[in-house]
């Protein structure tokens, strides 16, 4: 799905445990984005694959797995987020970075390597900021 450049990870090796990443790519059809929300996934993806050594399909179905358990928290459809003024919306999609990284925490072969996903996470939600954050309610 996308290109790699893999000249800028910080990594050379899988860090993720093979088995249960096969469990999250079956999260991939659980939740539906609207076409702009999934071009933002695409982004966030590509920002996060920069860091983590993980196909870009499991990656998304952490993504989905991290939204479905935040609308089950918050009671929320995630295509309320487009309804809701800038500083809310960055407020629940970060509610959803950080369901994510406890997500991707779970299933790390060594502790260790919590930094990678947290400066995955820190890129990815600066670029969301940047690029989504503002923009007009729907």
């Amino acid at each position: 799905m996308f290109k790699k450049n893999r000249g800028d990870l910080l990594f050379d090796r899988n860090i993720f445990n093979t088995e249960k990443l096969d469990q999250i790519r079956n999260s991939l059809n659980r939740v539906k984005l609207v076409k702009e929300q999934s071009k933002i996934v695409d982004g966030m993806l590509v920002v996060a694959l920069r860091y983590i050594n993980m196909d870009d399909l499991a990656l998304r179905g952490f993504i989905m797995l991290a939204i479905q358990e935040w609308q089950k928290k918050r009671m929320i459809k995630i295509g309320d987020l487009r309804t809701m003024v800038p500083v809310a919306r960055m407020k629940m999609v970060s509610e959803i970075f950080q369901e994510a990284e406890n997500l991707l925490m779970g299933v790390l072969k060594n502790e260790q390597d919590r930094d990678l996903i947290l400066k995955a996470s820190s890129a990815s939600y600066q670029a969301y900021q940047e690029k989504y954050g503002r923009r007009e309610i729907k």
